[in-house]
């Protein structure tokens, strides 16, 4: 059974704000990481931060797959499921 999981925004933001307290110390002092919601920025960068969270996302899901033992040959014929009959692998 899974566990339940309830977003907490209070807890988030609070994570968040150690982490850029800790990333601030690290970089060089020209740079600040913010929020992207507090700051003005064109759709290039909207477009850069959603491609730069959805690699990140896929790149996670491609460890959990590989720690659950799935590999290179399991993927392939996965793909090779889907791609025969046109339809999603459940």
């Amino acid at each position: 059974m899974l566990a339940k999981n309830t977003y907490n925004e209070y807890r988030f933001r609070s994570q968040v704000d150690t982490a850029l307290s800790k990333v601030k110390t690290i970089l060089d002092t020209t740079r600040t990481p913010r929020y992207a919601e507090d700051e003005d920025h064109t759709y290039g960068d909207k477009f850069g931060l959603a491609e730069f969270l959805t690699n990140t996302a896929m790149a996670a899901q491609a460890n959990v797959l590989e720690r659950l033992g799935m590999n290179d040959e399991s993927l392939r014929k996965l793909h090779s499921f889907v791609s025969k009959d046109k339809r999603s692998v459940t």
